[in-house]
């Protein structure tokens, strides 16, 4: 009776934020913003669903590669950043506007995209932009 008992799993776990709509089906490679550091962790589980490729993620260390894509996102969607994206092979970038207030990347989804030869469609709340 005691190891049925012992084996009864009372330990609170923390709840696993929900996988955004505009992530599911995602066909990389991709960037997800904010690309923050911490929240690279959410973005890195919902990746494994289809496990399309993204530049996002976390270690002990950002890649200098990494920095420099972060960098050129926090002005994203404008010309400079675009061709960046295009020329390491970027061609989704989604925004998560729930996520991005009080970073870099709070006015992202009303930035204009006029002449940039992107789309940008709206999925729930937030944003996917085709490059």
């Amino acid at each position: 009776m005691l190891v049925l008992l012992e084996g009864v799993n009372r330990t609170p776990h923390v709840p696993v934020p929900e996988q955004p709509a505009a992530l599911r089906g995602l066909t990389g490679p991709a960037l997800v913003l904010p690309s923050d550091g911490i929240r690279e962790l959410h973005v890195m589980l919902w990746s494994t669903d289809g496990f399309p490729k993204v530049v996002n993620g976390l270690a002990s260390f950002t890649p200098q590669a990494q920095e420099r894509i972060r960098a050129v996102s926090m002005t994203f969607p404008d010309a400079t950043s675009v061709a960046y994206l295009r020329q390491v092979g970027l061609r989704t970038v989604v925004l998560l506007p729930g996520w991005a207030a009080g970073t870099p990347w709070a006015d992202v989804a009303t930035r204009p995209v006029d002449g940039l030869g992107i789309s940008r469609e709206i999925v729930g709340e937030d944003v996917i932009y085709r490059l």
